[in-house]
């Protein structure tokens, strides 16, 4: 506990020197006046509220004016020491990236007894800073480069602002690399292990005094937030045996946490304060604004140009598409007309064709009843000529027998001569008679063929 409140007031010291400077510095008010050097307050100068030091030119930094010690006063209101320091990139005044190096330590503190709430934590971070100044969105003057936000995403990761609650302070953005290893005990339980964590950091950087040899204090105030990959112990306090037994064991563990809950007091080496350092280059390097507005320039003139032949362009296709539409349009009703003619041609052909297959097929049913009246005439005649031979067989058959009969009679009159002549003169009577009938009938159907 001594050591503690050796710390504590050690802190409080680092604290009170501003206001012994600040008393010191009225008292020394007639005799910097008297001096060739000018007073401190020239070195702020306050033409401009959002950057401070309003004045062009590249000034080189000294290794003392890079370098900055700094310590957080969270940490020490919760009793852990820690210290840092910060180191800029670029020797430059225009330079706005840093890196940092923080320490904290309070393990394993001399106790009678084993407390029953342990916090011991050791930690060591790396961090990456970038600085910069708000820049106010001006529409009427001619600062092109602060023009007004495109994206909604853009709004809170840029440096463009309408307007600027803090012209004297800096802002920056960041990432943070750190291993801790803890030992915390809050309730009935505790915890003891290590962890990797890295994330991302902002926050405000306010200057608050500078010293008579130039060197300046800040106030930085910020947030570190990210994920963690953990495995520790879990352990118990024993009363009886004033020892921590180990009670378990978890092995890759992942969680969001909040590594650094900042309010700071930065004291900066050199006679070069953050008034005068981490500025935008534009305002500063005279040949790099020259390059960027000869860039710039030569966008907006190209932009205009391609304005002016887009209204040509556009006005020659307005023209062209007006005299191109006139001309469809005629076009358009000379082929409504010859399609209306051709469609009425069509319509007649059409027409024709269907009185023409009217016409045939009318033709085709008439010869078609022609050609069953022949047919039927020729089947009459080819049954007429049928039974016109059956007769004529039969008329040939009956003569073939006539004749028979004829020569049988001759033979059977030859042959009964000797018989009686009245017997012979009535057969004779008898046969003339038979065959008169049949020859007339005979000699009536010759005459009756064509």
């Amino acid at each position: 506990m001594a050591n503690r409140i050796r710390l504590i007031l050690v802190f409080l010291i680092i604290i009170t020197i501003p206001v012994k400077a600040q008393t010191t510095k009225e008292t020394n008010k007639k005799s910097a006046r008297q001096t060739k050097k000018p007073p401190i307050e020239a070195v702020i100068p306050t033409e401009k509220p959002m950057l401070i030091d309003s004045k062009s030119g590249i000034d080189t930094l000294t290794l003392n004016d890079r370098i900055g010690i700094r310590t957080n006063a969270a940490d020490w209101l919760m009793l852990i020491p820690n210290i840092g320091i910060e180191f800029d990139l670029k020797n430059v005044n225009y330079n706005r990236n840093t890196l940092g190096i923080n320490i904290r330590y309070n393990w394993q503190t001399s106790h009678t007894y084993n407390p029953g709430t342990v916090y011991n934590i050791a930690e060591a971070r790396i961090d990456y800073r970038n600085y910069f100044r708000v820049k106010t969105i001006d529409k009427d003057s001619r600062n092109w480069k602060y023009n007004r936000h495109k994206h909604i995403w853009d709004k809170p990761f840029s440096a463009r602002h309408k307007t600027s609650k803090h012209p004297n302070a800096m802002f920056y953005r960041g990432a943070y690399l750190a291993f801790t290893k803890y030992s915390m005990m809050l309730g009935n339980d505790g915890k003891q292990g290590t962890a990797i964590s890295a994330g991302y950091q902002f926050g405000i950087v306010k200057p608050l005094y500078v010293f008579r040899n130039g060197h300046s204090l800040d106030l930085d105030l910020g947030v570190a937030i990210g994920v963690t990959y953990t495995s520790y112990d879990k352990y118990r306090l024993d009363r009886e045996s004033n020892c921590y037994p180990t009670t378990g064991h978890a092995d890759g563990q992942i969680m969001p946490m909040i590594n650094e809950l900042r309010c700071a007091l930065t004291y900066r080496l050199g006679k070069t304060p953050s008034t005068s350092k981490y500025r935008w280059r534009y305002e500063v390097d005279t040949k790099y604004q020259e390059k960027h507005d000869n860039i710039h320039f030569t966008k907006v003139a190209h932009d205009i140009d391609v304005r002016n032949t887009d209204s040509i362009q556009g006005l020659i296709r307005k023209e062209f598409w007006a005299v191109y539409d006139s001309l469809l349009t005629i076009e358009r009703a000379n082929t409504d007309s010859l399609n209306k003619i051709k469609v009425r041609e069509q319509k007649a052909q059409a027409a024709l064709l269907k009185s023409q297959k009217a016409i045939n097929r009318k033709m085709k049913k008439q010869t078609g009843n022609e050609g069953k009246a022949g047919k039927k005439e020729n089947q009459e005649k080819q049954t007429g000529w049928k039974n016109d031979s059956i007769m004529s067989e039969k008329e040939n058959k009956t003569e073939i027998g006539i004749k028979t009969k004829e020569r049988e009679s001759k033979k059977n009159k030859e042959t009964k001569k000797d018989k009686s002549g009245s017997e012979t003169s009535s057969n004779d009577k008898n046969q003339s008679a038979s065959t008169e009938p049949i020859i007339s009938a005979t000699e009536e159907r010759k005459e009756d063929r064509p």
